[in-house]
């Protein structure tokens, strides 16, 4: 068979092709390999208390430190973070060569003290952050400010360096990336290979780890958790956290009660009428919530937004999006005590020896059975109470009466109605009859649905 004459420069320039593919590919895999490479992810949870030395191959950082501490005393996530020992504490941990990597950091301050995190090559310190006493402000090297931590609070750093530019950014409290700069003496071509934490008086440092996504948070200010509140003129104020408006159109908030989980009226926001940084503070009246018990009412929130509705490249709905909500971002338990005048208390169950002394006269004393099993079915009790005195809100009892009475005037209204059709027949009772055939044949009609689910009968 003849061979196509196409046939070999079709394939040469395929393979030719390949090729350049296949290089330009090798060019880009530093890229995929080493941009935004977290340095060194470490939670500490798996440690146990005690010296950090020689868990999770962190090492002794030269100079005369004593070694950070292992504790459950804080911990910006689950149970565990690392401390300094009250005097000037630190460790070093190593792993290979990152050119373009980034590292995050938290922090918590209890004073003005010292804390340092520095990124080496080798035996050199390229860069380090910082936080400066007098100020309480966070810096890389000898550079100038980069962001202000407030004591005893959780504080977000990360940091990103660059080897191919020689250059490095940072983002405090994802207040956004600064722009790329000269900082310490990292320069073109440097890498880095070593990190290290060295603290001093009780500061405290957790999740090691790269890029954060920050979690979504509404938290209630003000007033304080669990304070009485008299007066529907109170104002709350709460603080949103970490919202991108890219993604998500705004949130709600509200109060529910811990007796029977009601809800009052929740509260939108629209994400136009928030601080386009995604962070910010709101203040809402109490009023506005349409409480209508006393008691305890917890903060709650959910944020919302609409994403294309497509599955194997088609669209599932005609409008081709849906509405999702997140879970609860109300994190930290807030609370309000309600005590307004006038406002009715929550269903109480009378308890049993109370009742018992009211309501029984042939014994003196109930059984220790009857006390234990109204104790322990006096929860349940309640919440049905409760529910019963929050459904009757629903209904306008004086309405219901009304309707009701219209409804049962129509009935000797249809029985003049026949009687009059009757006397027209001559007293022939015409009507009455097919009034009683109509009642037969629907009595019949009931007989026979309620046999059909007796399964001997039906």
């Amino acid at each position: 068979m003849t061979p196509n004459p196409l046939s070999q420069p079709t394939i040469l320039r395929f393979n030719w092709l390949s090729v350049g593919f296949l290089i330009l590919l090798s060019c880009l895999i530093p890229v995929f390999v080493f941009g935004g490479t977290p340095f060194i992810v470490d939670d500490f949870e798996e440690y146990a208390n005690g010296n950090l030395t020689g868990q999770g191959d962190w090492e002794e950082l030269a100079g005369g430190y004593d070694p950070l501490q292992v504790n459950v005393d804080k911990a910006q996530s689950g149970d565990k973070s690392v401390r300094d020992t009250n005097a000037w504490s630190g460790n070093i941990r190593s792993r290979s060569n990152v050119i373009n990597g980034t590292q995050s950091f938290w922090i918590y301050f209890t004073n003005n003290n010292a804390i340092t995190y520095g990124l080496w090559k080798d035996a050199v310190r390229k860069f380090y952050i910082h936080n400066e006493t007098a100020t309480k402000i966070i810096k890389i090297s000898s550079s100038g400010a980069l962001c202000n931590y407030t004591e005893n609070e959780w504080t977000s750093f990360q940091v990103e360096w660059d080897g191919g530019t020689g250059k490095i950014r940072y983002n405090c409290n994802f207040e956004g990336w600064s722009d790329w700069g000269n900082y310490g003496a990292f320069g073109i071509g440097d890498y880095i290979n070593k990190l290290s934490i060295a603290s001093y008086k009780l500061n405290y440092c957790d999740n090691l780890a790269g890029e954060f996504v920050p979690e979504l948070e509404i938290i209630g200010i003000s007033p304080n958790s669990g304070s009485e509140i008299t007066s529907f003129d109170t104002n709350l104020t709460i603080e949103y956290r970490y919202f991108d408006w890219d993604i998500y159109d705004g949130f709600i908030v509200n109060f529910i009660d811990n007796k029977i989980g009601s809800l009052g009226n929740s509260v939108l926001f629209e994400k136009d009428d928030l601080d386009p940084s995604g962070t910010g503070q709101k203040t809402i009246g109490l009023t506005d919530f349409g409480i209508d018990s006393n008691g305890r009412w917890d903060l709650t929130g959910l944020g919302f937004g609409t994403k294309l509705d497509i599955e194997g490249g088609m669209f599932l709905t005609t409008r081709g999006y849906i509405d999702f909500w997140t879970d609860e971002l109300v994190k930290e338990t807030y609370y309000l005590i309600i005590n307004v005048e006038g406002l009715p208390e929550f269903y109480t169950f009378t308890d049993a020896p109370t009742w018992y002394g009211a309501n029984v006269d042939r014994f003196d004393t109930p059984t220790a059975f009857f006390t234990s099993f109204i104790s322990l079915m006096t929860p349940t009790f309640e919440k049905l109470g409760e529910f019963g005195r929050k459904t009757l809100t629903l209904f306008d009892s004086n309405e219901s009466y009304d309707r009701g009475y219209a409804l049962g005037e129509i009935f000797p209204l249809i029985n003049a109605y026949i009687k009059k059709i009757d006397l027209f027949f001559g007293g022939f009772p015409l009507a009455s009859f097919f009034k009683y055939l109509i009642l037969l044949m629907f009595a019949g009609f009931i007989i026979r649905t309620i046999l059909k689910f007796i399964p001997m009968l039906g």
